[in-house]
């Protein structure tokens, strides 16, 4: 929309002032070139369909486009009989208003574009208090090329100046009714625009961006670009800074440029598709071959083919191509895979059925003894060559080998485990020999052989080896002579050596327990002492007691006689 001054009409009085004749004869002529121009404008609408289908309006004048119908236009070539509108430019029926100002209540004229003090001829509407200065109207002059300074700019700036303005200096339909006292308002005349109110600012940025989207603003175009071309319409007002309009029309750029760039990524996806589908239909034409360079395929009927050109860069285009022969080549690799690994599956399944075939068979004795039924097989045919065939034989004599060798182990686990649990079993036969008395740690093996043999877990230990029952006894006899050594060594140390001997002297057993025991919680030794007392199955502190009793007893004998430098009585 375009904005210019204000138009005031001359001076009302009962005789007109000196010039007034003149300044009448301006005002005329400013009215004539008013209503030409605004003619030529009318007839320069024409009607337009958007991309998404929706009608618009483009003046090729003054530049500016809508998606509401302008007034007065009329559609080309209409049909027969149709009358003209009877507000168009052209043939249409004039209709003036009259108005009374209010300072003077002096008559004047207007037809909405122009305003005059003389009744024109014709018929005229009756006299209303209101008017275009009454507060409901302004009348604005547009610029000749559809652009210019907004209403209540001033004199001499620019448009962006002017749509930089806070709201209160744009045109809100206040002022007096046109004065000839007002001589800058000479030979000026303008449209109407309104003022809408806005509950919160939120609305207004958004009555602010549908207007940058109903002019089509692109994200590039500049700040004062944007002023020239919208600040004419009422929306522009919705803010009412130059900081808030510049906020939202960056809000405005940032949502257009994402918008864009998704459509264009959305059109590139499209492309694509189409482009892959013309690749796929080719294909099973046989018109694209897998050697086939992308020169040879763009010379070819593919060329002809509007999916093929709708992809505008040929670069872009040889890209996709390679990407789709790409594609079918694994596509093709993954297919022969997979035919062979069914040949492969089919192969080994044959060998199996065959009961002759083991982990210690070879290529050639198998190829010897299969009869001509067996070369006949579809699974021995699918595998195609007799290389392919003898290594998926020798895999599967491998694979029985790996097999038989973990079922001999396992085997092997678990005869190990059987003959632990029967050695374990003859150890427990050993500890109650010895619990009993029967073994002790001076115990040999002819001696104790007669306690064991008639014991069925001695035979379990003697069918695993011959020796063994005789090696696990002299073990075990071995480990009770350790436990005895160590258990000695510390009740000496505890007792003394002439402690020992007085507390086993003429003492029971029980009475000795309790003075080691003593002996033991006074050194802070109480808890390996409890452990020495009782050991099991052979109690040590028993046999020290015994053997210091037996000293005790056998100090006022001389065995010279008997056992000749032998003094230690074991």
């Amino acid at each position: 929309h375009g904005s210019g001054k204000q138009i005031p009409p001359p001076p009302p009085g009962s005789a007109p002032r000196e010039g007034a004749d003149a300044h009448r004869r301006d005002q005329e002529a400013a009215a004539r070139e008013e209503a030409r121009w605004r003619e030529q404008v009318a007839g320069a609408w024409g009607e337009h369909d958007a991309p998404s289908g929706v009608k618009y309006y483009y003046n090729t004048l003054s530049k500016e486009s809508t998606y509401e119908r302008p007034a007065g236009f009329v559609p080309p070539d209409p049909p027969s009989g149709r009358a003209a509108r009877p507000d168009g430019p052209a043939g249409a029926a004039v209709r003036w208003k009259e108005y009374a100002d209010r300072a003077t209540g002096r008559k004047y004229y207007s037809d909405g574009t122009r305003t005059v003090w003389d009744r024109p001829p014709g018929p005229v509407e009756g006299s209303s208090a209101a008017g275009p200065g009454d507060g409901t109207q302004v009348l604005q002059r547009r610029h000749p090329h559809g652009v210019g300074p907004a209403a209540g700019a001033v004199e001499g700036s620019s448009a962006a100046d002017a749509a930089d303005q806070p709201s209160s200096f744009a045109p809100n339909g206040g002022g007096a009714a046109p004065s000839a006292s007002s001589p800058a308002g000479a030979g000026a005349s303008s449209r109407r625009t309104s003022t809408t109110t806005y509950a919160t600012k939120e609305e207004g940025a958004a009555a602010f961006k549908a207007l940058l989207a109903s002019r089509s603003v692109p994200p590039s175009m500049k700040w004062a670009e944007v002023a020239r071309t919208c600040s004419g319409d009422p929306a522009w007002n919705a803010l009412s800074t130059a900081g808030e309009r510049k906020q939202a029309l960056a809000e405005y750029r940032t949502r257009r440029t994402n918008e864009e760039r998704e459509a264009r990524r959305q059109r590139a996806q499209r492309e694509k598709e189409d482009f892959f589908a013309l690749l796929q239909e080719a294909e099973g034409s046989r018109d694209v071959a897998q050697h086939q360079t992308y020169h040879q395929v763009a010379e070819g009927s593919l060329a002809k083919d509007r999916r093929f050109y709708q992809v505008e860069d040929a670069a872009v285009r040889e890209e996709w191509y390679y990407d789709f022969m790409e594609e079918r080549r694994k596509k093709e690799e993954r297919v022969r895979r997979v035919a062979k690994k069914m040949a492969r599956d089919g192969f080994l399944e044959l060998l199996r059925g065959r009961a002759d075939v083991h982990f210690h068979s070879t290529w050639s004795s198998f190829i010897s003894s299969i009869d001509p039924s067996v070369t006949q097989d579809p699974r021995f045919v699918a595998v195609g060559t007799d290389s392919d065939r003898q290594k998926y034989f020798l895999d599967y004599t491998s694979e029985l080998k790996s097999a038989e060798d973990e079922r001999r182990r396992l085997q092997r686990e678990t005869v190990r485990r059987a003959e632990k649990a029967q050695r374990d079993d003859y150890r427990a036969l050993l500890r109650s020999l010895a619990h009993d008395g029967k073994v002790t740690t001076i115990s040999r093996w002819r001696h104790a052989e007669e306690h064991v043999v008639r014991d069925p877990r001695h035979d379990a230990v003697r069918d695993q080896d011959e020796d063994a029952p005789r090696e696990i006894f002299e073990d075990f006899v071995e480990d009770l002579r350790d436990a005895y050594r160590r258990d000695k060594l510390f009740l000496t140390r505890v007792l003394g050596t002439q402690g020992a001997q007085q507390a086993a002297a003429g003492a029971t057993f029980e009475e000795f327990r309790a003075a080691v025991a003593a002996a033991a919680e006074a050194e802070g030794r109480a808890e390996e002492c409890g452990e020495v007392l009782g050991r099991e199955p052979v109690g040590t502190a028993r046999l020290f007691y015994d053997e210091l009793v037996l000293r005790a007893s056998a100090a006022s004998f001389s065995f010279d006689k008997f056992v000749p430098g032998r003094r230690d009585m074991v």
